[in-house]
């Protein structure tokens, strides 16, 4: 039966016609080996090129998108911090906790006041929607 497998997969690409003129025609075009270059060398050197220009498609697909598509707008403090140099983040950190010492707070306090039990936190807030705010302040 192995023999008989083997047989007709041989008789399959033996009388497996030639390729058209039109079929040779469509084949996309690839460059020669250089001089000197291995197979592999050769079979890498196509892997990038095929890589590299799919990049540039996506690249490009990519860039026409972001054209047609409006700006979108940052709200709120998180559009002031999104739009600090990374660079300056330890001088923004030093001066906010000057700002804090300067109104006579503790920026790294050892105690906190603790004005609710979890309980009493959780069924005062658990009605209030995700996303949703109130005017009181919870320590």
């Amino acid at each position: 039966q192995d023999i008989n497998n083997i047989i007709s997969f041989f008789t399959k690409i033996v009388n497996k016609p030639a390729p058209t003129m039109s079929e040779r025609a469509n084949r996309p075009a690839e460059s020669p080996m250089l001089p000197g270059e291995t197979k592999n060398a050769y079979k890498k050197r196509i892997k990038a090129e095929k890589n590299a220009k799919a990049k540039a498609e996506k690249d490009a697909a990519k860039a026409a998108k972001a054209a047609s598509a409006p700006a979108k707008k940052k709200l709120g403090a998180d559009a002031s911090e999104a739009e600090l140099d990374p660079t300056a983040y330890k001088s923004n950190r030093e001066k906010a906790v000057r700002d804090i010492q300067a109104s006579g707070r503790s920026p790294y306090p050892h105690k906190f006041h603790v004005s609710h039990r979890i309980p009493d936190f959780v069924g005062a807030f658990s009605g209030i929607e995700n996303g949703g705010r109130l005017s009181e302040s919870v320590s």
